[in-house]
């Protein structure tokens, strides 16, 4: 995953030291090796499991789609530019 950092001045949101940036990307990172994480994990269900028992009255296929869903919310909350 690449990330775009966002050109212009610090917000002042964080007390406008310059590090707003750097925060943003720390979160992109974290972000980024979580989401492989959780790929690497789906990756290795075989196809025998998705119907499995996975979590309340979800079954393996509905967690995971949850999950999924849940990242590309995720990405795009890091992706936006705040408005001043």
């Amino acid at each position: 995953m690449t990330t775009t950092p966002t050109n212009g001045p610090s917000t002042g949101r964080r007390g406008g030291d310059g590090r707003d940036g750097d925060r943003a990307d720390d979160a992109r990172e974290a972000f980024a090796a979580a989401a492989e994480g959780f790929v690497d994990v789906v990756r290795h269900v075989g196809p025998e499991r998705w119907t499995l028992p996975a979590l309340g009255s979800w079954d393996v296929r509905g967690l995971v789609g949850h999950a999924s869903r849940s990242l590309s919310l995720l990405r795009r909350y890091l992706d936006a530019v705040p408005d001043d």
